[in-house]
């Protein structure tokens, strides 16, 4: 069953409630500490609907993001197109009175698409990009939905092959303590109007596996509602397991911390908050020195 179908559509409504600008402080405060430059190539790894990707656009970085769910990067490409008729009505453009210069807006719409996020439909097991990077980030527990530590360590093989030369990586997990103590095996309903969403929790502690069946209802024009269903799985992972994992892919771990906040982890985090960096590599090429 596929997931971030017809809760692509609801999830922005859904997540009105996570500190996206509390997040960026912390990642450009990691930025700066690290050297990653304003200007430089960030991968947003999982970037749903663009969040993310948009708050590092604003602030000059170059940036790519990728998700396999083609619905979720629909919505990211609407909001990119937003911020562009936004730029050019700034710019006087865009609207019914603007002056007619279309020599000037057709070279400033070069200008804004060029800055605009780049987005790619790919699964992150078999992430392919066209060069490095100077920092790749994964935020709101993309990394969860890998439940198993050789396909993890896929991953941060491949994040390691794409990162410049001591590059950066930042990224999150939702902890056991997590889908243990707050989501457990609790139901939730959301009433959005013309929507309503039910999710319904378990949780295995055994395996460590997050099952969470989304059942989203949508108000159709004659006045009844269509049903989609998705199942979504998650796995919780040890802070050793993401050690191994990490150092079998060759990246080097700097610290784990609480949530987004300078606090080391400890048995009562919930959101894990790593931060790694990429370790020279014989086979790698450089670029020109």
């Amino acid at each position: 069953m596929e997931i971030y179908n017809a809760f692509a559509r609801l999830y922005d409504r859904c997540m009105d409630n996570v500190p996206y600008d509390d997040w960026m402080v912390f990642l450009e405060e990691t930025f700066r500490k690290f050297g990653v430059p304003r200007d430089g190539i960030v991968v947003e790894l999982g970037c749903g609907t663009g969040e993310i990707s948009g708050r590092l656009r604003e602030r000059g970085y170059d940036i790519i993001g990728v998700d396999a769910s083609e619905e979720m990067l629909s919505v990211a490409m609407e909001k990119e197109y937003d911020w562009l008729d936004r730029e050019l009505e700034r710019a006087g453009f865009g609207s019914d009175n603007a002056p007619e210069n279309s020599e000037a807006e057709d070279e400033l719409v070069g200008r804004l698409s060029e800055r605009m996020v780049t987005y790619l439909q790919q699964d992150l097991r078999n992430l392919d990009l066209y060069g490095t990077a100077a920092a790749m980030v994964s935020v709101c527990d993309t990394l969860n939905y890998i439940t198993d530590t050789c396909e993890l360590t896929e991953i941060f093989r491949r994040v390691n092959r794409f990162l410049d030369r001591d590059g950066l990586f930042v990224f999150d997990l939702k902890t056991e303590t997590y889908f243990r103590d707050v989501l457990g095996d609790n139901v939730r309903a959301e009433d959005y109007g013309d929507a309503v969403m039910l999710w319904d929790n378990r949780y295995d502690s055994s395996a460590k596996i997050n099952e969470y069946r989304v059942s989203v209802f949508e108000e159709n024009e004659d006045g009844l509602y269509s049903r989609s269903d998705e199942v979504h799985v998650q796995r919780a992972f040890s802070e050793e397991e993401i050690r191994e994992c990490l150092d079998r892919a060759g990246l080097a771990l700097v610290g784990m911390y609480d949530g987004y906040s300078d606090r080391p982890a400890d048995a009562k985090t919930e959101r894990l908050v790593v931060i790694a960096r990429e370790q020279f590599q014989n086979d790698k090429y450089y670029g020109e020195s």
